[in-house]
């Protein structure tokens, strides 16, 4: 049996969606009674509860093979940062009163979606970022958990999304981060495939990956590829960091979130390229960015479809 957990999110539905595919055994922890329904039909031991708290997480864990933990910001569309601060030391604790007393070659393997920045040191007197938790979320897993994948992923394509409207109706890009700034990226199918190779392979020791997006990319490299995307010219414009807190709290974050971006934000541009430390393994994305975005404006385009016509008589959802 594999858990993943939390079940939430366009990362966990990627893989869950895989590995459903393939008829693998699935057990989904989440804290959404839509995620329980949703999945409950399709072959899925769905369950859900207060991510917070440790019996919860001992219940979910027995007879795990293999876990993968998706915690904030990856597990909500939106990228919604800081709500669950127990979430790992939840989890540590359920995990120990479940496999604390086996010898660490048979206790099972546990794979944590980091970020790359999560290796990243912040400037002395940077408030915290989220990132900043995912490292401390590695350390406390070090110390519990024998058999330990960390994948840190560079950012993430599909977070992009929350602009296409504006791109698709004013030609313009908006970001948070500088124009020549390059940074690398990567697609949630290939964050996904990752994740799920790990799952079911249950290495032992504890390991590091590095999922960097190969050549990395600007915001006119952006612009320019999603520009092809949809046929039309486009101009990036960067959002002033002083409004970064109240642009994103008018997509939907609360101030704690907001601030947490804002800070990770901040520790992209002084390093917009992390290096791996020694004994890290690092891995190149296989999607293209123009594949990648060309993905998301469909799965933008369809969802707009299905609004407009939710009884699907005038559209083809799988129609750009």
């Amino acid at each position: 049996m594999y858990l993943i957990a939390s079940a939430q999110g366009p990362v966990s539905q990627r893989l869950t969606e895989a590995l459903l595919s393939e008829g693998q055994p699935l057990r989904l922890l989440s804290f959404s009674s839509e995620t329980t329904s949703r999945w409950s039909a399709l072959r899925a031991d769905v369950q859900s509860g207060d991510l917070e708290d440790s019996t919860v997480w001992e219940q979910a864990l027995e007879a795990v093979q293999a876990v993968v933990l998706v915690s904030s910001p990856f597990d909500h569309e939106q990228g919604f940062a800081g709500r669950d601060d127990a979430f790992f030391p939840a989890f540590t604790e359920g995990y120990d009163r479940q496999f604390g007393h086996l010898p660490a070659d048979e206790q099972p393997s546990v794979i944590l979606l980091s970020s790359l920045w999560a290796g990243v040191q912040g400037q002395e007197g940077e408030p915290e970022d989220w990132s900043d938790q995912l490292c401390q979320a590695e350390i406390l897993l070090r110390n519990s958990c024998p058999n330990l994948v960390v994948l840190r992923s560079a950012l993430l394509v599909e977070s992009w999304k929350t602009a296409l409207p504006m791109a698709k109706d004013h030609s313009i890009l908006p970001g948070f981060l500088p124009l020549e700034l390059a940074a690398p990226w990567v697609s949630i199918r290939d964050v996904a495939e990752l994740l799920g190779e790990a799952l079911l392979q249950r290495e032992k020791g504890q390991h590091v990956v590095h999922l960097h997006g190969g050549e990395s990319k600007n915001a006119e490299d952006l612009c320019a590829a999603l520009g092809d995307v949809m046929t039309k010219r486009m101009m990036p414009i960067v959002v002033p960091q002083s409004d970064h807190s109240s642009v994103l709290q008018q997509q939907g974050h609360d101030s704690r979130s907001a601030a947490l971006w804002t800070g990770f934000y901040r520790k992209v541009m002084a390093c917009p390229e992390p290096l791996p430390e020694e004994g890290v393994l690092p891995v190149e994305a296989k999607t293209a960015l123009p594949d990648a975005l060309f993905e998301l404006f469909k799965a933008y385009r369809s969802e707009q479809n299905r609004k407009k016509d939710p009884g699907r008589e005038l559209y083809d959802p799988d129609m750009v």
